[in-house]
């Protein structure tokens, strides 16, 4: 897997390629922590268009970054979601707890 974060204004992009499994939840992790210590967020999206496999570990870490974002007061989407990645997700009902755009 490979991570990308971008900053547009108040706004956090964390681009994912490759398969989102458990050994790249920690990297995951890092990056979302430091997201959310930048100065005047309102946003963070997390660019699934490029991963190709979502495992249960991925989905915990989403549900880490959704309660870190909450406690931030920052908003969170699921974005470029398709495919199997979007399968899995909404077999996890994650539909119902992000944003989700295609």
């Amino acid at each position: 897997m490979k991570l990308t974060t971008s900053y547009f204004g108040d706004r956090a992009v964390i681009a994912v390629e490759g398969d989102f499994e458990f050994q790249g939840v920690k990297e995951f992790r890092n990056a979302s922590d430091a997201v959310f210590l930048h100065p005047n967020l309102a946003r963070v999206e997390v660019d699934l268009g490029r991963a190709t496999y979502i495992d249960s570990s991925a989905l915990g870490i989403l549900l880490v970054t959704r309660e870190s974002a909450k406690k931030h007061g920052v908003s969170l989407a699921l974005m470029h979601v398709t495919g199997k990645v979007r399968t899995v997700l909404e077999m996890a009902r994650f539909n119902k707890l992000f944003e989700m755009g295609s």
